[in-house]
């Protein structure tokens, strides 16, 4: 499980494959910052949320990634020239201490629980800045299910991720004020080839021996994803992901 969580080498499916948050989740954000003050956006990845807080308002928006591919990718998004892309361990930031309003990590703050991660966070965010934390987690099956057919025919289990309540608690050890999450519900609507993007773009993906891609694509990913074809004509032929997203918000005292 060596390059769980390695993204870099499925970019273009994660260009591809994966979703911006929906707009509620921004008017959560503007409720915890002031629009002219600087946010970081933390575990970047591709940038797509990164260009949803420029598109929402935030005025100076800083973004870090640890994937050079990743960031690669980010920068190609050209008419953004507002925001800067920075390559920096989330455990050992170049930023001043106390700069930072706000800082985000959409999906991605489950690779930032370690205690050098936190210290740094805590350190770039001002005295009653937000660290506000984003998942979406699955109301519908279109992830769940593939994922636990791949680890029956691999004979394995990936690693979990950790949730809002484990997220909760171990911000809380690091003195953060916790407020109590909010739930946004949204829906993703995708086509086959879109879907089957999305699944390569996640983590356990990644984790996959390389020889058994193609035949866990053929065999496991394609027929799953082909018999969640919704033919209503709202859906118009399309893979409904259904989600909500959670917002958890943490206040440095």
């Amino acid at each position: 499980m060596e390059d769980f969580g390695d993204f870099g080498k499925n970019k273009r499916s994660y260009m591809i494959g994966r979703r911006g948050y929906p707009e509620p989740v921004f008017y959560f954000l503007k409720v915890h910052a002031n629009l002219r003050e600087p946010v970081l956006d933390l575990g970047c990845g591709t940038g797509i949320a990164t260009r949803q807080l420029v598109l929402y308002g935030f005025e100076d928006v800083q973004a870090v990634d640890y994937d050079p591919e990743m960031l690669e990718v980010a920068r190609e998004y050209e008419h953004y020239k507002g925001i800067h892309y920075w390559h920096q361990e989330a455990a050992s930031m170049t930023f001043r201490t106390r700069f930072f309003q706000l800082v985000t990590c959409f999906s991605s703050f489950h690779w930032f629980m370690d205690e050098d991660s936190i210290t740094e966070i805590k350190r770039v965010l001002k005295k009653g800045g937000c660290l506000a934390v984003i998942n979406k987690e699955d109301i519908s099956e279109f992830r769940g299910e593939i994922k636990e057919a791949i680890e029956k025919y691999l004979g394995q289990e990936f690693p979990k991720i950790a949730q809002m309540p484990e997220i909760s608690e171990r911000l809380k050890e690091f003195g953060f004020t916790v407020e109590s999450p909010k739930a946004f519900e949204a829906e993703d609507l995708y086509s086959l080839q879109e879907a089957t993007e999305y699944i390569k773009s996640t983590s356990f993906w990644a984790a996959i021996p390389e020889d058994k891609k193609v035949e866990i694509l053929d065999n496991i990913v394609v027929p799953l994803l082909e018999k969640r074809i919704e033919i209503s004509k709202e859906k118009k032929g399309r893979i409904s992901r259904r989600y909500q997203s959670n917002c958890l918000a943490a206040i440095k005292p």
